[in-house]
């Protein structure tokens, strides 16, 4: 009897901690009153940003991304609910606007052909990657059980990559053609 009420009040814990979770994933991350105050933080930033009152410097981008990296290195320290909004607005903010301004040295990084070649991309490889990187796994852990996660990473990566281009190639673009072709 003692284990049966022992599993019964573990079950009970467990179903109110999800309930709990999902409460307070939909109140301060889906929330839409929530999301309306990011969206308030936006145009404000946009605000600042539009009449360049931060000034900028050639390091800009990378102290951007130095804090980014700092503040997520703490993020298991702050309350879940600050991190689906609030707690990253700075560093984000300051990558957005020395990002912007297109003149440090991570920007000129990411002016690098292949890495814009890799954003033209991006919305063909969010479609794939789900089905590439399920069905990579089940075919290398069927044939080769012992494969490392990383080399299954890389080839989840190369076989997202592929379909990610062809529908560029082949969909993407000839629809761009055809819709500025329209409005011409």
């Amino acid at each position: 009897a003692l284990i049966g009420i022992t599993h019964i009040s573990t079950a009970a814990a467990k179903i109110y901690e999800s309930a709990t979770n999902n409460y307070l994933h939909w109140t301060y991350y889906i929330n839409p009153l929530v999301r309306t105050v990011d969206f308030i933080f936006g145009i404000v930033l946009f605000n600042i940003f539009s009449k360049k009152l931060l000034g900028s410097f050639k390091y800009l981008d990378v102290i951007a991304v130095t804090l980014f990296i700092i503040f997520f290195s703490f993020h298991l320290a702050v309350m879940k609910e600050l991190t689906y909004s609030i707690y990253y607005w700075i560093p984000v903010a300051l990558i957005i606007y020395s990002f912007s301004l297109e003149n440090g040295p991570v920007s000129k990084l990411l002016s690098n052909k292949l890495l814009i070649y890799l954003g033209e991309v991006s919305f063909g490889f969010y479609l794939f990657h789900w089905i590439c990187i399920k069905y990579t796994y089940i075919l290398i852990h069927t044939y080769y059980p012992q494969t490392n996660l990383y080399l299954i990473g890389v080839f989840s990566f190369i076989t997202t990559l592929i379909p990610a281009m062809l529908s560029y190639q082949f969909i993407e673009m000839p629809i761009v053609k055809k819709v500025r072709n329209a409005t011409k």
